[in-house]
């Protein structure tokens, strides 16, 4: 008797504990339903891209096949603007890049940049052709992106050391990774769709 009222008394705990946790729940709001932001169609991708950069590459229109791709190279370039590294860098890494994937569009590209924003004529022409160039900031961050290429990010610690010597720091060093990122996207995009270069690329020697 004693054993059948112990097993009433745990079965009505149970119960008990059931209808509290069913009380309580009832007590709570209902949880909002997620918003889902309504897909970009490509007419609204590219004219952000007019927006962001001022004209549309012909690289980006034919990316906008998909209307996020051109989006996520535009926009984490407009991020980078608020980066450790001066665009002067920016341009010298995206420039090696190019020219180790050997995408003659970027290159032009990355060529004319590079110039505009510090980088000596003669010094852009050495990057091209994979050569040292003279000013020895521009030769540490092409030397530390084109190992970085090279070694397909497994840097030694020799490496890494040699890296810090050069004054490039951590924040910097991961700035450079997602150039090296982007711009592969970009490089691989080219060597499919190959585009015209725009006028606003081409970089005379």
């Amino acid at each position: 008797m004693r054993e059948r009222a112990l097993r009433l008394s745990v079965v009505e705990s149970s119960m008990a504990a059931l209808l509290v946790l069913f009380i309580a729940s009832q007590a709570l709001p209902a949880e909002e339903p997620v918003k889902i932001a309504e897909k970009i169609t490509q007419q609204q991708a590219l004219a952000d891209v007019q927006k962001d950069f001022g004209f549309v590459p012909n690289l980006l229109v034919e990316l906008s096949a998909s209307p996020v791709v051109p989006l996520v190279y535009t926009k984490s370039d407009l991020l980078m603007h608020q980066a450790k590294l001066t665009q002067k860098e920016q341009q010298v890494v995206q420039l090696v890049v190019s020219v180790f994937n050997g995408c003659g569009y970027c290159t032009s590209a990355h060529s004319k940049l590079a110039e505009a924003n510090g980088v000596s004529h003669q010094d852009v022409l050495a990057l091209r052709k994979g050569r040292s160039p003279k000013d020895k900031h521009v030769k540490d961050i092409a030397w530390t992106t084109k190992t970085i290429m090279k070694k397909r990010g497994h840097l030694s610690p020799k490496d890494l050391k040699r890296i810090e010597a050069m004054g490039i720091d951590r924040a910097e060093l991961y700035e450079i990774l997602v150039h090296v990122g982007r711009k592969t996207i970009a490089n691989y995009a080219v060597h499919i769709i190959g585009p015209e270069i725009d006028e606003e690329f081409k970089f005379t020697e």
